[in-house]
């Protein structure tokens, strides 16, 4: 078995897909590894995105590229910050076709409207994978 590596928005061409051949479902934010399992375990292709930090930046926010999104089939956004607010609308604009399940706190929910759907935090398992197959059965 493959070990899943970790990527950073600066580096996502080198994005690697773990899963059995489902769905390919893009999870960004800095606790991006905890929605791993359960998303292969519920029969998707993950990879995982940190987001922007100190030492990196976000290729789409830089560029308006995203390898990563490009490949996936919906995105679950736990960016919780003015960057995660910005990446939720450029991917709304550069790849309208791939659905964004943005985590969110209550104050900002209203910051999040370009994703199709939005879970409140703290977030569960059981409500991201709620989300994931709404947007992807539309």
């Amino acid at each position: 078995m493959k070990k899943l590596r970790l990527t950073n928005a600066g580096t996502c061409e080198h994005t690697v897909w773990e899963g059995g051949g489902g769905k390919r479902v893009l999870v960004e934010g800095p606790d991006a590894w905890a929605l791993v399992e359960p998303l292969k375990a519920a029969g998707y292709d993950v990879a995982t995105c940190r987001g922007p930090g100190e030492a990196e930046q976000c290729s789409l926010l830089e560029s308006g590229t995203c390898s990563a999104a490009g490949e996936a089939d919906a995105i679950v956004s736990g960016l919780l910050s003015t960057d995660g607010i910005a990446i939720v609308r450029a991917l709304g604009e550069k790849y309208p076709n791939v659905p964004v399940v943005a985590e969110a706190s209550p104050p900002l929910v209203g910051a999040y409207s370009t994703a199709q759907r939005i879970v409140q935090v703290p977030v569960d398992n059981a409500a991201v994978l709620a989300a994931l197959a709404e947007v992807l059965a539309d």
